[in-house]
């Protein structure tokens, strides 16, 4: 069934769903491994470390969301038709159990990186519990096509945050390394990342829901960067928990160093969130094929092939009738000559 604007679509590509859910599987167990490695044992060396935890947890946190929407959308579709209790429960519920999954997996996980130091583990488990839940809630929309154009946008998006941090030090010294040139390398590559958001997400749409409206391509392409931005502000409220205030009142670098970051990351998810609208409406305006506009004629009257029926009426005679008096008293008008 393809998409349309009233009727939802409860079928989704099984090649597209597991490549999602490879690009989440390998984005999280990437982000894992690195705070295992490299933040989990220096936090519990010198507590000041934990700037690092704070600066690296976005990108956890956008990909647990993105988790719990691939999980989400896969309960709604495919869930339901190998599971039968789930079509009796109202979507959004379904939606939610998908999300429930990852949250439970990736709380686990959080827990089990910083167990050495309970309270932090504590927080970043609930962080990630609450993000997959967050993230499942997003297959609750009526079309799961859009949410499933949204994702493979922010798929895109995750390649452009392992390219950036992997080129990080060469892109860094390309710009000078002066105190602007994190936040001109966070703006860059949201630009880009929008840039290729949007194609993606119209590419989707046109091939798997060719009746999707304007609106449904604005709402896809500007989902990689809504998720940014969500995922940084749930970045930035576990990040009031761990940051310690300055006593003496001073300014402190770890300090600076966060609000540099926050405002960088937030112009980066607002850069992305509308360079990948933009894009996927240029992108629908311009190589969507447009029908030929058919001039319309004047309405014609069509002709009955049946005739109207016509009643006809009998002539009636100005001769009276036979034997009646005025026909004897009659006189002819002419005589006959003799």
């Amino acid at each position: 069934m393809r998409a349309s604007k009233t009727q939802p679509v409860s079928s989704i590509n099984t090649a597209i769903t597991v490549i999602l859910f490879a690009v989440a599987a390998v984005w999280l167990t990437l982000q894992i491994m690195a705070m295992r490695t490299l933040v989990a044992g220096a936090v519990l060396i010198n507590p000041a470390e934990v700037v690092n935890l704070i600066l690296g947890l976005s990108g956890l946190v956008v990909g647990i969301l993105y988790a719990g929407g691939v999980a989400g959308v896969t309960m709604v579709t495919t869930g339901r038709r190998y599971l039968g209790f789930l079509k009796a429960l109202p979507r959004p519920v379904t939606a939610l159990l998908g999300g429930l999954l990852v949250a439970l997996v990736m709380a686990a996980a959080g827990y089990f990186v910083f167990a050495q130091t309970p309270g932090l583990g504590v927080l970043i488990a609930g962080v990630a519990g609450f993000a997959g839940l967050l993230g499942g809630g997003m297959a609750a929309l009526r079309s799961s096509h859009l949410v499933v154009a949204g994702l493979a946008g922010t798929a895109v998006l995750l390649v452009v945050f392992f390219l950036r941090g992997y080129f990080t030090p060469e892109l860094l010294e390309l710009l000078g390394r002066g105190i602007s040139s994190y936040r001109t390398l966070t703006i860059s590559s949201g630009l880009v990342a929008g840039l290729c958001v949007g194609i993606t997400a119209f590419l989707y749409l046109r091939r798997e829901a060719p009746k999707t409206g304007l609106y449904g391509y604005i709402g896809a392409g500007a989902a990689a960067g809504l998720l940014w931005l969500v995922g940084e502000l749930i970045t930035q409220l576990a990040a009031t928990q761990l940051a310690t205030p300055n006593s003496n009142g001073q300014i402190d670098l770890d300090s600076l160093s966060l609000q540099l970051s926050a405002q960088s990351q937030f112009n980066g998810g607002m850069t992305a969130l509308f360079a990948g609208a933009t894009t996927a409406v240029l992108a629908f305006g311009l190589l969507t094929p447009r029908q030929k506009e058919v001039t319309a004629a004047p309405p014609t009257k069509k002709k009955s092939s049946a005739k109207k029926a016509t009643t006809v009426k009998p002539k009636q005679s100005t001769r009276p009738p036979k034997g009646s008096p005025a026909r004897s008293s009659a006189k002819p008008t002419q005589r006959r000559k003799d």
